[in-house]
């Protein structure tokens, strides 16, 4: 008998919801009444709070027994009830017209009509034929359980306690103005719409931080916009706070496992209403800084990837990221790569500091880009100074050839900008460490011999040329045009005979263009 239960409560409650809604609205104004229109207005909402209780408490009782006697004496206290809600609510509505109280007589004109519904509802619901018959004659054989279908769960700004953006969906005219006008006293903004399927396109177009969703509506019901709204990545987050006439224990599990944040029953208690709307607005706020929080992690971790990716190749950003750390490695065939500008500490005295770094860091962007171009690895620049490698983080044939390449590139470019600079490139291939160091200050760098006589090297060239060892130039004999600076005292390293660098040969050109 619970299917007939749920249609007689949920009839019952829709009209008392009214009553007992703008009721306590116009008693929270009692004091614009005299004492007399006070009273009264208490006897009405007494009356009708007691018919709650009689749908609440007894009905199922009168249900269960299946008697006509039971029934006639139900039926006869709540007539009771709904004469004294429409003699009392007639009396103020005729004192407020006399007054001129149009708005009083509107809201009493509101609760005399859903007492005349009620009276109408008790006597066709409210009969022996529709206990025999087990449900409701004016729903039709299939009852309120086959209207509200029950789907199976899903197997997958403003907020706070005021300023909450609100959707009212219910398709009962009075259920949305009762509900309106109580979250619109507690400072929400309002939208209202009548069914389902208003509700999914108002929210395809609006952001509300709360919905107030009616289960049994026509057409689209209140447990199918639930299953829209959290199969749809855009909705799914938005709480929902279920209202209905309909107490069923089974519709209140399934709400929540539809992904329902509360459940709201008519009539509704104001504060209750309010306890709940702030509970969901709150948790609403709540998530909505955990994305901030979280959107605003992603692109700190964007910003730190992006910069490690600056200072450090790719392979050795994945392996500090993984590890924490990166192992020291040896590479046998490295060519490393020193620039630096000629005479750079007298132009330092001569200018002033915004220009010297303004033009020292157009150097070192062309300077980055030319080496890339070039397939060399930037390791790092110290002042003036510029450090490169090739074949040390991607395997290359012959490294000596595309750094020297890259030293005949770097000096035309930065002679041609501002001011006019001249660098000297020194380059050596063989054996090198690599590895980071630094605990709180990573750095990525290379050690060993074929370091060290590089930066030699670089200090013995002439200004405006690329110089190398002639043990490495064996390795573009034939690929490059060079010219021999005879033996060079190079420190810690003793003579040692330098080649010059001044061009690609023909083919050479060729193949590098």
């Amino acid at each position: 008998m619970s299917g007939l239960l749920n249609e007689l409560r949920h009839e019952l409650r829709t009209p008392l919801s009214r009553i007992v809604g703008y009721g306590d609205i116009l008693l929270e104004h009692a004091g614009a009444l005299d004492g007399t229109q006070a009273d009264d207005l208490r006897r009405v909402v007494g009356a009708a709070r007691d018919m709650v209780d009689l749908t609440d408490k007894r009905l199922d009782q009168v249900v269960a027994a299946r008697d006509p006697a039971r029934l006639s004496a139900y039926r006869h206290e709540f007539r009771n009830r709904l004469n004294q809600v429409i003699g009392y609510g007639e009396i103020i509505r005729e004192d407020a017209e006399a007054d001129g109280n149009a708005a009083l007589a509107a809201d009493l004109t509101i609760i005399v009509d859903a007492a005349r519904e009620l009276v109408d509802l008790v006597a066709g619901i409210l009969t022996a034929e529709t206990l025999e018959r087990g449900t409701v004659a004016r729903r039709g054989a299939a009852g309120l359980e086959s209207v509200l279908e029950i789907p199976a769960p899903p197997a997958s700004a403003r907020v706070g306690t005021l300023g909450g953006m609100i959707l009212v969906v219910d398709d009962n005219q009075w259920n949305r103005d009762l509900l309106s006008r109580r979250l619109r006293e507690l400072g929400h903004a309002v939208e209202t719409v009548d069914s389902g399927e208003a509700a999914l396109e108002i929210m395809a177009c609006q952001c509300f931080d709360l919905v107030l969703l009616d289960i049994h509506m026509p057409g689209m019901n209140g447990f199918q916009v639930l299953g829209h709204m959290k199969q749809d990545p855009g909705l799914r987050s938005v709480p929902v706070i279920v209202v209905s006439a309909l107490d069923d224990i089974s519709h209140i599990v399934t709400c929540i496992e539809l992904g329902a944040q509360d459940f709201l029953p008519k009539p509704f208690e104001p504060a209750l209403l309010r306890a709940r709307v702030d509970a969901c607005l709150e948790m609403k706020r709540m998530r909505n800084q955990e994305v901030s929080f979280l959107a605003k992690l992603k692109a700190a971790e964007q910003r730190a990837n992006q910069l490690l990716s600056a200072i450090f190749p790719g392979n050795v950003v994945a392996e500090l990221k993984a590890t924490g750390a990166v192992q020291p490695r040896r590479h046998e065939t490295v060519a490393v790569l020193f620039c630096d500008v000629v005479g750079f500490t007298p132009y330092c005295e001569r200018h002033g500091a915004e220009e010297v770094v303004a033009h020292l860091r157009e150097m070192v962007e062309a300077l980055d880009e030319l080496a890339e171009r070039h397939g060399l690895e930037k390791i790092k620049t110290i002042g003036d100074a510029f450090l490169a490698t090739c074949g040390l983080l991607a395997p290359a044939e012959n490294p000596l050839l595309p750094a020297l390449r890259c030293g005949l590139d770097m000096i035309r470019t930065v002679k041609a900008q501002a001011p006019g600079w001249d660098l000297r490139v020194g380059v050596e291939v063989g054996p090198v460490v690599a590895g980071v160091v630094g605990k709180r200050q990573y750095l990525f760098d290379v050690w060993g011999d074929t370091v060290n006589t590089a930066a030699r090297i670089q200090t013995a060239a002439r200004p405006g040329t690329v110089a190398t060892s002639a043990r490495a130039w064996a390795a573009v004999e034939g690929l490059c045009a060079g010219r021999s600076m005879g033996q060079v005292q190079l420190k810690g390293k003793g003579l040692v005979e330098i080649m010059e660098c001044t061009g690609l040969l023909e083919g050479e050109v060729r193949r590098a263009s």
